[in-house]
């Protein structure tokens, strides 16, 4: 899913329903280009650093925390859990890219 080529609630679903919550933590976050990716962390390991470590990103959000049921197939079943990060991602997207900045979302 890019957010600069016309992205879909579906492409949204598809990266949540993709993702285990078993295994770990899961970092939301946008690169420059604007490719959405949902990243899994180790559990013992909370993703400090992980701007740093990954230079190509220009948007975070909060981390998603292992066994919270944010992220599966359940999260991706969730209408209205999809369409609020789907319309934070957009809102996001249009803010970050007017000043090149990185971003950092903890509330959507």
């Amino acid at each position: 899913m890019n957010l600069n080529h016309n992205p879909t609630r579906q492409q949204l679903k598809a990266i949540f329903s993709a993702c285990d919550d078993t295994i770990g933590h899961h970092v939301l976050w946008v690169s420059r280009n604007g490719d959405v990716a949902l990243t899994p962390m180790p559990s013992e390991r909370i993703p400090v650093g992980f701007d740093q470590t990954n230079p190509d990103l220009l948007l975070r959000y909060e981390t998603f925390r292992q066994g919270t049921g944010y992220v599966g197939h359940q999260a991706a079943e969730d209408e209205k859990f999809v369409d609020r990060i789907f319309k934070s991602l957009q809102s996001e997207w249009a803010t970050v890219t007017e000043t090149s900045s990185q971003c950092y979302v903890d509330l959507f």
